[in-house]
């Protein structure tokens, strides 16, 4: 059945995550009159409080017990991939499986919370991408840092971004961050990462970030612990669960958005708003538009008539080229993926200059073998046990190799990517069960893209003739698939982008478009609080506008 406006207006907002936390934040400010009505649409279910067992186990390492965390198990109800995506080369396969359900995929991890670099608001041809300037962002990043109770530390020598105010301090390093890092000081600036994550308090956080792939601790970082909490026992706000928006449609006379197409339990319906969020995760919030032109036009309707040629265009993610490094003395790795630390290259400025892309190195807490092999989960170094048995490595032999796992670390190169017309996100042949097409990824890496693999490829090789180091390699190179950037991009002209500095819809006035589709640019570091930031200052310059349209 389909949901008609009601006597209020109505604000529909597609999604449950960071970016529509923000949102709800903003609306209740304009809204405290209750004025118009709110309206989530959330593809998964509502988890009120999902609990998670902590169990914990005592091991002795250099004859001291520490108490360390076992694996959590992911609950498979709400832990479904959102997106599906066809991709068009296999050796450039993009793979996003994010969260399904409220408050989106923020509530799986607690987080590296880095800003963007300046450079990073500049294409590599120092071309101005941003309908705003680094500078403007600022505040709005103070302001993010301050929400997720970010700890850090600015007082570290060559820090990166020095503007930051973090109320907590940093996590400490452990000895193989320690070790690591001072191996590769000649080259590398170390610096102790940016988290938001439960800083102190009963449940608070031990060790490393995304220790286990759902954090037990209420990350801060989490919409569903921030306004979403709020918003979900808010008795002006209504909620639309197990549905899914697939298409928007639009009025051939004003241009305006009437309303969205959406998909639910085998039926498909139509809801109806007076201004439409798209706060979906960036692959869907681009098959949203790119089902709506084909809707729209199967209608003999127009829709985004000056911007939909670049529709999931200038789309991208990380790089990554992944390695692993043995050391001449035991690192005595901790529990957990990757450690507190990263590691910056000194010349990064010259670097770009000459054709290589920003890029950080992360040291993982996995234990890796020096074969080079990839033996860096439980399950890998138990296969790798039995392939040494039958291979006649038996008792001391065996043993000695499994000890050496603790001399060796995964390591774990984070690039960023050019994001180009050619790189783009279309629709594929083949459909889901709403019928529609399902997102298809078109990439292929541009010349400075490969250099830049290359170089960090041999990067991980020369580690090999360091002091302090028996061995290291690389096992290969991909794309990350958990930060999609762009498709759907800010401009100042409509020529270039979709959306204004106010995250509005250039065609459509009463649409508004969120996440990292907006950004221009990657960066190597992750997006959440440049996301999180623009968030913030796009619905400060489009307030006079959803004012006009709401109250």
């Amino acid at each position: 059945m389909s949901l008609p406006l009601a006597r209020k207006k109505r604000a529909v907002i597609i999604g449950t995550g960071i970016t529509a936390s923000l949102v709800y934040n903003f609306l209740k400010d304009l809204n405290n009159d209750d004025s118009f009505e709110i309206l989530f649409i959330e593809c998964g279910n509502f988890v009120g409080e999902e609990k998670w067992e902590e169990r914990v186990s005592d091991k002795i390492i250099d004859d001291s017990i520490i108490s360390v965390n076992d694996p959590y198990e992911v609950n498979p109800d709400y832990d479904q991939p959102v997106v599906k995506i066809q991709n068009l080369y296999s050796n450039w396969k993009f793979e996003y499986n994010m969260k399904l359900g409220f408050g989106g995929s923020g509530t799986r991890w607690g987080g590296n919370v880095f800003r963007y670099f300046d450079s990073d608001f500049q294409s590599i041809d120092n071309s101005d991408l941003y309908p705003f300037t680094y500078s403007e962002l600022g505040p709005y990043y103070d302001d993010i840092e301050k929400m997720y109770a970010v700890c850090g530390d600015v007082n570290q020598d060559n820090y990166p971004w020095p503007d930051s105010k973090y109320i907590n301090p940093p996590f400490p390093r452990t000895h193989a961050e320690l070790t690591i890092s001072s191996i590769l000081a000649d080259t590398y600036n170390s610096f102790s990462k940016p988290l938001a994550v439960q800083r102190f308090g009963k449940n608070a956080c031990r060790g490393s970030r995304t220790c286990v792939e759902s954090c037990p601790n209420n990350a801060l970082i989490n919409p569903s612990k921030i306004s979403m909490e709020f918003a979900a026992k808010d008795p002006a706000v209504r909620f639309m669960y197990n549905t899914t928006c697939t298409s928007l449609n639009v009025d051939p006379f004003s241009g305006d958005i009437l309303s969205c197409n959406v998909y639910s339990n085998g039926k498909s319906d139509l809801i109806e708003g007076h201004m439409f969020f798209v706060c979906a995760n960036t692959i869907e919030t681009i098959r949203i538009l790119l089902n709506s032109v084909r809707v729209n036009s199967a209608l003999g309707i127009k829709f985004m008539p000056e911007t939909s040629d670049l529709i999931g265009r200038y789309w991208g993610s990380h790089l990554n080229v992944t390695g692993w490094i043995e050391c001449d003395q035991p690192l005595y790795l901790g529990r957990g993926k990757v450690m507190n630390s990263f590691l910056l290259n000194k010349a990064r400025n010259l670097a770009r200059d000459s054709g290589i892309l920003n890029h950080l190195l992360e040291i993982h807490n996995f234990p890796v073998l020096s074969e080079g092999d990839g033996s860096f989960d439980s399950s890998l170094v138990i296969d790798n046990a039995v392939k040494h048995m039958f291979a006649g490595q038996w008792g001391l032999s065996l043993r000695e190799m499994l000890t050496r796992l603790n001399y060796g670390s995964r390591l774990n190169f984070v690039s960023e990517m050019q994001l180009t017309s050619l790189k783009s996100i279309t629709l594929s042949e083949v459909v889901d069960e709403t019928g529609l097409p399902l997102a298809k990824n078109n990439y292929e890496p541009t010349k400075y893209e490969l250099d830049t693999l290359e170089y960090l490829k041999n990067e991980l090789i020369r580690f090999s003739s360091l002091n302090g180091v028996c061995s290291s390699g690389w096992n290969g190179w991909g794309l990350n698939g958990n930060h999609p950037i762009g498709g759907y991009r800010m401009s100042k002209r409509p020529s270039e982008g979709i959306v204004n500095s106010g995250s509005l819809s250039h065609d459509h006035s009463n649409l508004a478009l969120y996440g990292g589709g907006v950004l221009c640019s990657t960066s190597c570091v992750n997006p959440t609080l440049t996301i999180s930031a623009v968030t913030k200052l796009s619905l400060d310059h489009a307030k006079d506008t959803l004012q006009s349209i709401l109250l």
